[in-house]
């Protein structure tokens, strides 16, 4: 008879060897393309947008206006980056700290670019490698490279989803900002 525990201890083993198969930095690298390029079109209508309406207050969004989603997204990014590559912040970009949009498109083409040539240097190995961190408040985690990658696209789902509601309450929808659409090369 099998015991709970040799049941679970198998149950993990072939967990990890499911997730061996399936984790590699290919797709990290294809999603990374999608979150930038579903990042740039958000930005591009909001270019259509004057800085007071994109900082006015809009029912329903989480972080109070479209502005605030956007500069929501980009601090996210930046926090986690910067904990991927070994420092943990203790404070994460406000609306306030950026003075209008094009000072938010400047800092985040920065960002993209300082992203890029992180998830450009990624290899299977690195993506499954465990991250120590700590979160701003200075509580220590520990998570596999490739789970805290997935949250930040899943994360910038979320947000660049509330940003667009506003956009297109305004009229300047940024368009299919769904996975298969860039996946097909839609637009």
């Amino acid at each position: 008879m099998t015991s709970v525990h040799g049941s679970r201890a198998r149950s993990a083993r072939a967990a990890r060897t499911l997730r061996d198969a399936l984790v590699n930095a290919a797709y990290f690298r294809l999603l990374f393309a999608y979150n930038a390029t579903v990042n740039a079109q958000a930005l591009e209508a909001a270019s259509n947008v004057g800085d007071v309406q994109l900082r006015a207050t809009m029912p329903g969004l989480s972080q109070d206006s479209i502005f605030g989603a956007l500069v929501h997204v980009l601090g996210t990014e930046e926090v986690w980056l910067s904990r991927w590559l070994g420092t943990s912040p203790n404070s994460m970009l406000a609306p306030e700290d950026v003075q209008s949009f094009e000072g938010l498109r400047e800092r985040w083409d920065a960002h993209a670019a300082r992203l890029d040539g992180f998830v450009a240097g990624l290899n299977d190995a690195v993506c499954v490698a465990t991250l120590e961190y700590a979160n701003m408040s200075g509580k220590p985690f520990s998570n596999p490279l490739y789970e805290l990658m997935a949250h930040v696209v899943n994360h910038g789902t979320q947000f660049r989803g509330e940003a667009a509601v506003g956009l297109t309450t305004l009229g300047h929808s940024p368009g299919d900002l769904d996975l298969i659409a860039f996946v097909r090369g839609s637009d």
